[in-house]
Formats: C-alpha cells, structure tokens, sequence
C-alpha cells in the first residue's frame, strides 16, 4: 500500500495580484512498525500567477519523518517535499518570491528506517517567472533539509537526494523585453549527521544539494 501525508498551500490565480501560499505540516512519527511500499509526504507551496500585475508569495510547510524506540518504517521509497514556487508576475511587476521550507529524516533511541528504494527529501525555493511586461524575476531562497540519526539506524538502498536550492525566476513570455532581469537565487541549508552511536547507510549515489542559482 501506500501513505500519503497531504498539506500542500495553493495561491488563486489573479488579475492585478496572486494569491499568496503557505504549505502545511505533515509528519510522520513512529515508535512501532509502520510498512508501504511508497510513503509521500507533501507540503508544498504555489504561489498565484498575476496576469496584469505581482505574483502571490509562495512558502513550503514542514515535514519530517522519525522513527523512534522499537519503530521501524519500512518503505519502497520514502518522499518528502516542501519546495515553494512563488506565483509569475506580469505588466511592469517583480515575480513573487518562492521560500522553500524545512523537511527531516530522523531515527532516534533505537529507531530504524528502512527505504528499499530511492529516498528524495526536496525544501526547494522557486521565484516567480515574468511574464510579458514583467522586468524582474521573483527571488527563490532555498529551505533547509537534515538527514539525522542519534541511537538509530537510517538505511537507504537505492539513491538519495536531499535538496534545499533556490532558484531565481526568469522571462518565460512570448515577446522579446526591453528588459527582463533574472531573479535572485540563494540556496538553503542540507545536513547529513549522526550523534551518538547510529548508522546511516546509502546504496546508491547522494546528492547533497544546497546551490542558488539566478533566473534567465
């Protein structure tokens, strides 16, 4: 079967302004057995697109994952999302802002969790896109992602992904712009630690991202 944590935060789309997002919490804590073949949590954020003015603010929620005591998640693959993507802008308006926001993958005092599968733990920040009449892309500001054992054991046999990049928004419109400048990127925080006695094992390969990059 599958477990899906749902709490994402959507923007209405506008005229003269987006609607602003604001993704949820979503956690999963678990001192007993807990087994499916796909557990997903979401709490992403979509800022509203503007089609004659800003963009709607975009702020991705909290999401974790900790298994504690005796518990042990079994999972084919284990998902955790708080990426953020601020609403496009348009008419002589910036692109909103997209603030990615906080996942953690955790085994503690004895907890184990096992993914035979792929693991993605994504805390993104995407600024808002210009569309035509926009001169500056929104500014993505990257969240923060922690992978932690303390007295536990995390093993991941397939690959692993933890990413907390910020991406600045760019001109995605039909004409050529007398000026259009990319948005501002910074990225996040990633961490990957144990304390105490623990393990963490990774089968395939591990991205550890935390890169900003500048919208076109």
């Amino acid at each position: 079967g599958q477990i899906v944590l749902w709490s994402p935060g959507y923007g209405g789309a506008g005229v003269l302004q987006g609607g602003t997002a604001f993704g949820g919490v979503a956690n999963l804590n678990a001192g007993a057995d807990v087994t499916a073949d796909n557990i997903d949590l979401e709490v992403f954020a979509l800022g509203g697109t503007a089609s004659a003015g800003l963009g709607g603010y975009a702020e991705g929620g909290t999401a974790s994952v900790n298994a504690f005591g005796a518990g042990v998640i079994t999972a084919g693959a284990l998902t955790l999302n708080a990426t953020a993507n601020g609403g496009d802008s348009s008419s002589g308006d910036t692109g909103a802002e997209g603030d990615g926001g906080s996942a953690f993958v955790s085994a503690d005092g004895g907890g184990t969790i096992q993914v035979n599968g792929d693991l993605n733990v994504f805390a993104q920040g995407q600024g808002g896109d210009m569309l035509d009449g926009s001169t500056l892309g929104g500014a993505g500001y990257g969240g923060y992602v922690s992978m932690r054992v303390a007295d536990g054991t995390i093993n991941v046999t397939g690959d692993a992904t933890l990413d907390a990049a910020g991406f600045g928004g760019s001109f995605i419109g039909s004409g050529v712009p007398d000026i259009a400048q990319g948005g501002f990127g910074s990225g996040g925080s990633v961490y990957l630690h144990t304390e105490g006695p623990g393990t963490i094992s990774l089968g395939g390969t591990t991205l550890l991202q935390a890169e900003g990059v500048g919208g076109d």
